[in-house]
């Protein structure tokens, strides 16, 4: 891409980010701008084969042009985003990449330099409003390891279900009530977040992403009264111990990302047993089996 249509389109990227990240005061909300272009690399990412390595190579440009090093990861809690903000944020990042896509001739390869040119000018701008560069880049590479992660969890534990517990027999009722109770059983674990956060925020926007009718407001619904607790739990537990294997591997041990990532495999199987390719049971169905297990498990472990 000639340097004239990079200008032209990193000025239009530019400009939807700020548009995106201004709040009621008419003000950019830095973290959010940088947690959404953390979210346009991601997509980016996904396009190679190795693409832990090309993330690596992008911050160190990144840096070197920057003349700055991230802050170390020991970055005090408070300053960083939660796992449930980072995905919602990543989530609109990835769509302004993929919207970006067709304007360029290379896809998604010259949405990537684009926003690095983006990066290298508005984190430079951050730091005169108080944002350092070392801040800003620590936001901007946890947001870009989260959002991979969350996206690889959600491919493989939705293989996972399909092959180790759809494909053995079990009802899909199950599948959906017991995928919600390992999210309960998350978020309890965390002791900071409110489920129907956790639902309304993840599960259902994901859901909603992949197909499934109706809104992302779940927090109205009513959960179903005549459930097992106690099978539900055990259920549970054989989930978790597929799932922890996965999290062991990629290093991941926040509760809270952890209820973020099932959240995603949650939603996004409900849209796929509901919808068209497999029909195998209602949305509204889906919708309340998923907060049935959320909503028992969670409460089971407080």
């Amino acid at each position: 891409m000639d340097s004239e249509q990079t200008f032209a389109e990193a000025k239009v990227i530019d400009e939807i980010l700020r548009l995106t990240a201004t709040d009621e005061a008419g003000d950019i909300d830095k973290r959010r701008f940088i947690l959404m272009l953390s979210g346009m690399l991601t997509e980016t990412l996904m396009e190679y084969e190795e693409p832990d390595a090309v993330m690596e190579q992008s911050f160190h440009r990144i840096s070197q042009l920057l003349q700055s090093t991230p802050m170390p990861d020991t970055l005090a809690e408070e300053k960083l985003p939660n796992s449930v903000t980072i995905d919602v944020e990543t989530e609109v990042g990835r769509e302004i990449a993929r919207e970006s896509e067709d304007r360029m001739p290379e896809g998604l390869v010259d949405v990537h330099e684009v926003i690095i040119a983006i990066a290298l000018n508005e984190l430079t701008e951050f730091a005169k409003d108080g944002l350092t560069i070392p801040e800003s880049l620590r936001i901007m590479i946890e947001g870009v390891i989260q959002s991979l992660l969350f996206e690889m969890a959600t491919q493989e534990f939705a293989d996972l279900v399909i092959d180790d517990f759809i494909a053995d027999g079990w009802p899909i009722s199950d599948v959906l009530m017991t995928l919600g109770g390992v999210v309960g059983h998350y978020v309890s674990e965390d002791g900071k977040g409110n489920v129907d956060d956790y639902i309304t925020s993840v599960m259902a926007a994901e859901a909603l992403r992949h197909g499934l009718k109706g809104g992302i407001n779940w927090s109205g619904l009513d959960g179903a009264n005549d459930v097992d607790t106690e099978s539900l739990t055990e259920d549970v537990q054989e989930y978790i111990e597929a799932f922890e294997a996965f999290f062991e591997v990629v290093d991941l041990k926040k509760p809270s990302a952890k209820a973020v990532a099932v959240a995603k495999t949650s939603g996004r199987m409900a849209a796929l047993v509901s919808g068209t390719q497999m029909n195998l049971i209602q949305p509204s169905l889906a919708k309340v089996l998923l907060k049935t297990g959320v909503v028992k498990s969670f409460e089971k472990a407080a």
